[in-house]
């Protein structure tokens, strides 16, 4: 099977200075990779885990508006990459958590 670089999805590390700027930078990131996608496909997926990530999605709307990049909502595949197995009204469940910040 031939290889296509435009396919192959590489793992980049990225190390914020200080807590206080991890909002911005996932942000950052989420929106050039939702771009990029949704320029080359009609679908964007996503996977968050739950954490502290949910808090720090939720400036993400604001920062698509910032950038003046239309999400599309619509399109966005989110997959939950470590939910628990309680109701999602649940304090530990992380869909409840990504529903109350993001």
């Amino acid at each position: 099977m031939e290889n296509d670089n435009n396919n192959i999805h590489q793992a980049k590390l990225v190390i914020a200075p200080a807590k206080s700027a991890i909002s911005t930078i996932l942000s950052n990131l989420i929106i050039q990779s939702c771009h990029r996608a949704l320029q080359q496909s009609t679908i964007f997926t996503i996977a968050l885990s739950g954490g502290s990530l949910p808090t720090f999605l939720q400036e993400l709307p604001d920062a698509f508006s910032k950038a003046n990049i239309d999400p599309q909502w619509d399109k966005w595949h989110v997959l939950l990459a470590d939910e628990r197995c309680v109701p999602s009204s649940h304090e530990d469940s992380n869909l409840g958590a990504i529903r109350t910040h993001f």
